[in-house]
């Protein structure tokens, strides 16, 4: 036995120990995220701020410099918020006496199943369309423990199921927070082109690409090339932002936080385009999901967002060679992803997703995503509210 699993193991008694020694509270909920302060960790959090009175929230953090943005919204309905270390005695304290805790990427490594813990439940970073966890072949020290999972839809509720490990009837469908953004725009248009130096006439497109080759959290490699710059011809950018210019649009290629490019910076200098890696976007401090809900266009690979995207009405395109180069085994078929985006082969594919020439995902492919103005959906956010925080809800409470 390796001497990670027997720290593992001695670590999770101890944490069995502490969780029957202190209580919960039942005001104090607790949040988890990968970066910091982000996803769909952050979107609830900001609903919740509103929905619920005489809470106490909880940020667990790698880097106490997000504690601004967090208190940025204030005390609101009597509630408190407070911003630790995760990885200190402090935070591990707040953690076992949470009532709840909301997490996209894992808690703590030995924590594990036990009757007197706060309930776990992993809000996750997206519907897979690679294989992730148990389905990905990871051992169970390497898979979160979670005592709920959320689905965008009947779709993916197997999916998660299996690749946690848990009960079909613990996934809940109820779609992801982050997307509640594509049901009720959270941020200003016209602030967040001004934040992004983007001029307010234009169209904006956000280039998600995702890792070929990770650095952080889970290393490895999926793909035949190393980044998504192997797989342009030679002069795309440069072609592109002509292109931009010519027909107004603006294009902000955001790093994946894992991504080696991450490494570098990459300012091309190019009007129309911009090349932020992960340093660089916090440093904007615009969260991504609402750039994405003011958004015209999407292009990508083989990454959760685009089935996020599903519930915006807007194009998705995909660069052809990242599907063809990729190595990772699939929740899928990548036929099935084909079908759905438009593939983009040269700069001109961009104009192309925003003159109506795109693919439009039809009422199947939508299904996966429930989030949607279609479906009359309520929004994540509140189904997670009612399910989990019902006696803190404002109108529950007596003043």
């Amino acid at each position: 036995m390796s001497v990670k699993k027997m720290v593992g193991i001695f670590l999770y008694y101890f944490y069995c120990i502490a969780c029957r020694l202190l209580p919960r509270q039942r005001n104090r909920i607790s949040f988890i995220s990968f970066p910091d302060a982000s996803d769909n960790s952050w979107h609830l959090y900001r609903f919740l701020m509103g929905d619920l009175a005489k809470t106490e929230f909880v940020w667990l953090v790698q880097d106490t410099t997000c504690e601004e943005k967090i208190k940025s919204f204030g005390d609101v309905a009597g509630n408190k918020v407070t911003v630790i270390k995760r990885w200190s005695v402090k935070g591990f304290y707040y953690f076992l006496t949470s009532r709840i805790v909301f997490y996209t990427h894992g808690t703590y490594f030995f924590v594990g199943p036990s009757s007197y813990a706060p309930v776990l439940v992993n809000l996750w970073h997206g519907m897979p369309i690679k294989n992730i966890g148990f389905m990905d072949g990871k051992e169970v020290s390497n898979v979160a423990h979670s005592d709920y999972l959320l689905a965008t839809s009947d779709f993916y509720q197997d999916i998660m199921a299996n690749s946690f490990g848990i009960n079909r009837e613990k996934v809940l469908v109820c779609g992801l927070p982050r997307n509640d953004v594509f049901l009720k725009q959270t941020g200003s248009r016209d602030a967040i082109f001004e934040r992004m130096k983007i001029p307010i006439a234009n169209k904006l497109i956000v280039w998600l690409p995702t890792y070929r080759v990770s650095v952080v959290g889970d290393i490895r490699k999926d793909s035949t090339s190393n980044g998504f710059l192997d797989e342009l011809t030679d002069g795309f950018l440069g072609n592109l932002n002509t292109l931009a210019c010519l027909n107004n649009f603006n294009v902000i290629i955001k790093l994946h936080p894992m991504d080696s490019l991450n490494t570098n910076s990459h300012d091309a200098g190019l009007e129309n385009i911009s090349f932020l890696n992960a340093l660089e976007w916090k440093e904007i401090g615009v969260d991504l999901y609402d750039v994405l809900s003011v958004s015209d266009a999407l292009v990508s690979d083989v990454s959760s967002v685009i089935i996020d995207y599903l519930s915006s009405s807007n194009s998705i395109g995909v660069i052809a060679k990242a599907l063809d180069g990729y190595k990772r085994s699939t929740a899928f078929d990548l036929d099935e992803l084909r079908a759905l985006v438009t593939q983009i082969s040269t700069p001109g594919d961009f104009v192309g997703l925003l003159d109506g020439k795109a693919v439009s995902p039809g009422a199947m492919e939508r299904r996966r995503n429930l989030n949607s103005k279609e479906r009359g959906s309520e929004g994540a956010c509140l189904s997670i509210s009612r399910l989990f925080c019902a006696d803190l809800r404002v109108d529950t409470n007596v003043y």
